[in-house]
């Protein structure tokens, strides 16, 4: 009869505990999904707002404007570390790659740059007749760092604070403040965005500005797409001083003069036809020039 109770007490005991590892486990399991979808929603609600951002931007090069579209928003989205492969979270210190953006747990980032450094030392080592540099590089482009850029520091995507505290108000690893980078492509003008991830977009300052010719009446444009052409021809005057550029209204400075015209040699005592872009030689008699002396 002992014996039975306690097979019975034993069975109860096991049904409880297995009820209470399933409740949890779906709690666990509804936390998870509640988890994804509100992550999914910010993910969807990022994409609108740099959409909105960058939708004056339509009378810009169409591949910069998507590029920079592209890079904004798989900076801002929710992200895995290549490394570990775990999320990262909004309070996590991180490391970001220059080139292709892409974010990684600073702890990550520095045991993995220390790694590849070691083995490197190793190579050269067993291997010293070869010339191997010592760099690591980015997980996802494999963009080379040199050992000085090891991360040690956690700041913020503009790279004015270091351990930036987590505001719920501010885009996470950001220090609120102005990114104040200087601007691709390259003008006089900084990023008036605040700190945010990934590539600064392109100039939106409205500035005034002449053709590549120099001949057309300055209209306003984008200071990132302030290089226009007015669709006339150059006829600016080439080195040759005779003849003037045929090409339509260009960027740079204008090709080497394709006609021929009568030019002199350097001492000045022959001329004939040659080539405009060559219009420096010599006629091969002596040239008779007082020199400086004048003896």
């Amino acid at each position: 009869m002992s014996d039975t109770r306690n097979f019975e007490e034993a069975s109860r005991q096991i049904r409880e505990n297995l009820s209470k590892h399933i409740a949890k486990y779906d709690i666990i399991q509804q936390t998870e999904e509640e988890s994804e979808e509100e992550e999914d929603n910010e993910d969807d609600v990022t994409d609108k707002l740099v959409d909105a951002m960058l939708a004056n931007y339509s009378n810009m090069d169409p591949a910069l404007v998507k590029s920079a579209r592209d890079a904004l928003k798989g900076s801002l989205h929710t992200t895995s570390c290549l490394i570990c492969i775990e999320n990262i979270r909004k309070t996590d210190g991180i490391w970001n790659c220059s080139t292709c953006y892409a974010s990684f747990h600073l702890s990550c980032v520095a045991k993995w740059s220390k790694d590849s450094l070691f083995m490197l030392k190793q190579q050269q080592e067993e291997e010293p007749e070869k010339d191997i540099k010592l760099c690591w590089s980015c997980p996802n482009c494999r963009t080379p760092y040199s050992p000085a850029d090891i991360p040690r520091k956690y700041i913020c995507y503009c790279g004015k604070q270091v351990d930036p505290k987590f505001d719920p108000w501010l885009n996470p690893h950001s220090c609120g403040e102005r990114c104040g980078k200087a601007l691709k492509p390259e003008c006089k003008h900084k990023c008036v965005l605040l700190c945010h991830p990934g590539p600064c977009p392109p100039c939106p300052k409205m500035i005034s500005v002449t053709c590549h010719c120099a001949k057309s009446t300055p209209k306003m444009k984008r200071c990132s797409a302030s290089n226009w052409t007015c669709g006339n021809v150059c006829s600016t005057l080439l080195a040759c001083a005779t003849h003037k550029c045929p090409d339509v209204c260009h960027p740079g400075p204008c090709a080497p003069c394709s006609r021929s015209s009568t030019q002199s040699c350097s001492c000045g005592k022959e001329a004939e036809p040659r080539a405009c872009s060559a219009p420096v030689w010599k006629c091969g008699n002596k040239c008779g020039k007082k020199l400086k002396c004048e003896i």
